[in-house]
Parts: C-alpha cells; structure tokens; sequence
C-alpha cells in the first residue's frame, strides 16, 4: 500500500500530466487515510494547501483544513493548518466562527511558540476587525506582545530574528499606548541592523518597515 506521501507525489504527477480521472482517484486515496501520524498529516496539508493555492478551490480547501484542525496529533503543520482552517472561515464571512476556531489554536498551540505567536497575531486582528470588547482585545495583544518579544529574544536566525522584531514592532503600535512610538522605532531599527545579514526578501521587508516608520 502506497504511503501518504507517495500519494501525494503521484497525485502531483497525474496533474502535470493532465491525467485528471487519476489525479481525482488518488486525491480520494489520501483523503480517506486516517490523520494519525505525522507523515499523512504532512501529506494532507500539502493537499489543502495545492487545492487552496493552485486550483483555488476555497471551500474545497475548507474542508480540508476542517479536518486537519481536529486532529489529535498537534504537530507543527497539523497547527498551521488549523490557522490555515480559522482565516478560511474569516474568508467565507464567518467572524464568530473564526475567532472560536483561532482561540482553540491560542489554547492548543501553547508548547509551539511559532504556531502560537501566529494564532495570536490572525485572534488580534480577528477580534479588532469584529470590534471586540477592548479588555478582550488587550488580554490578547499582551499576550501576543509577550510571545513575540520572547521569539525575538530566543531567536538567532537573522531571518527569523529580524521577522519576528517587526512583527512585535507591529503589535506595539497596533497597541498604541504611551512610550510604544519610541520602542517601535528602535526595533524597527534593530531588525534592520540584523536584516543586513538575512536575505534579500527580509532585507526589503525591513528596509521598507524603515521607510514607512520615518515617514
């Protein structure tokens, strides 16, 4: 019996060489494995991720990612996609839906601090855009503000390292409150200074955070 992964490889080949009613077949194939082990949820994702992306089948996508979402194993791509499950609600006009969805990841994904600072990002702008409570939302920027300035602590990639202080320089002044101005401008300069050794793509991520914080 073939592997997940092998499914997915042959399901892959049956598109590029247009051979539909096998690619459908196989599509069925790996669709019905049971998401128990960290390999089938790795090949499901993939899936989700192709349908959603290539064949742009948001529901189809959903669904997918519906599953992923429920289950047991929380590996770090059975948690993006779970993330992945909760901005396809936000996308089909279900607000409440997603946030819940976006909780349960907060809540699920406290031992995978990459997959956490995500959840909290994606429940932040959920909850502001749904014009939460303001002791709701602010419980969850700290909490998201806590997560991000331990990432960007902990991390020594200077990709990573850079991402993740513009991503709390962000938070910060998403937050608004008295001294943030100041702080954003410096981590704003910092990642840049660390964005010097990253890759191109960061660099212009920084170099741009630069330019519109001085304007």
């Amino acid at each position: 019996m073939a592997t997940p992964l092998e499914l997915l490889a042959n399901f892959f080949t049956a598109k590029t060489e247009g051979d539909d009613k096998n690619a459908q077949k196989l599509r069925g194939e790996l669709l019905k494995r049971d998401l128990d082990t960290e390999e089938a949820i790795s090949a499901v994702y993939r899936l989700a991720l192709y349908t959603l992306f290539q064949e742009r089948n948001l529901n189809s996508a959903t669904h997918i990612l519906h599953d992923l979402a429920n289950t047991k194993l929380a590996t770090e791509e059975a948690l993006h996609a779970h993330i992945g499950y909760g901005i396809a609600l936000w996308k089909q006009g279900k607000p409440q839906q997603a946030i819940l969805e976006m909780r349960r990841i907060v809540t699920r994904s406290k031992s995978h601090a990459a997959a956490h600072a995500t959840a909290l990002d994606f429940l932040s702008v959920f909850l502001h855009d749904a014009h939460a409570g303001a002791e709701t939302i602010r419980k969850i920027d700290q909490e998201r503000i806590e997560q991000l300035q331990e990432l960007a602590k902990l991390s020594k990639d200077p990709d990573e390292k850079a991402i993740y202080e513009l991503r709390l320089a962000a938070a910060l002044e998403e937050q608004g409150q008295k001294g943030d101005l100041k702080r954003v401008r410096e981590l704003v300069a910092h990642a840049a200074k660390v964005a010097a050794s990253a890759t191109p793509a960061t660099r212009s991520i920084a170099k741009d955070a630069q330019k519109r914080i001085r304007e």
